[in-house]
């Protein structure tokens, strides 16, 4: 029982970087804070699955993106993700919400489309490190060394730069 109750202090003193991820991926306080609970329900769920010696954000940082991803491509497949559902709520908050949101999307379909052009030995090693993976975690997964992986961060993050470059402010 004391690992159990250790376990949710280490996992909650995540909240703060979760919330502001997920709110990246849904640029709305509410499915935000509730992707958040989802992750941690997850995380007590198959909190027997975690090793001791792994990273503990990354994992909760998987599992965020996960559930992310798995919610949009089934609301997708349903074809009922519908801007026009959240409206009202959008505009009360601001003027231009619905603008915002418009682009939001143009822009995840365009990193989603480059991330997809990347050569996937780099795009692997890319995600990893943004979903908070450390270099040398990634080096021991993939049994290749720290720099092979910081090379191919470097070379994913330069393609992503040229091929996102009309996004810049």
């Amino acid at each position: 029982m004391e690992r159990q109750v250790d376990f949710k202090d280490e996992i909650y003193c995540f909240r703060k970087v979760l919330t502001e991820r997920a709110l990246a991926y849904t640029h709305d306080d509410d499915i935000a804070n509730d992707l958040v609970q989802e992750t941690f329900i997850k995380a007590f769920r198959f909190a027997g699955r975690l090793k001791t010696e792994s990273n503990l954000r990354g994992w909760l940082f998987t599992i965020l993106k996960n559930t992310f991803l798995n919610h949009y491509h089934r609301e997708k497949n349903k074809g009922a993700i519908s801007l026009e559902d959240n409206l009202d709520a959008v505009n009360a908050e601001a003027p231009n919400g619905a603008e915002n949101t418009g682009k939001a999307r143009f822009l995840l379909d365009d990193i989603n489309k480059a991330l997809s052009l990347i050569p996937p030995q780099s795009s692997y090693c890319f995600k990893k490190h943004f979903e908070g993976y450390k270099y040398e975690e990634i080096a021991q997964e993939l049994g290749i060394p720290v720099g092979t992986v910081k090379t191919r961060i470097f070379v994913a993050r330069e393609m992503l730069k040229k091929m996102l470059h009309m996004h810049r402010s």
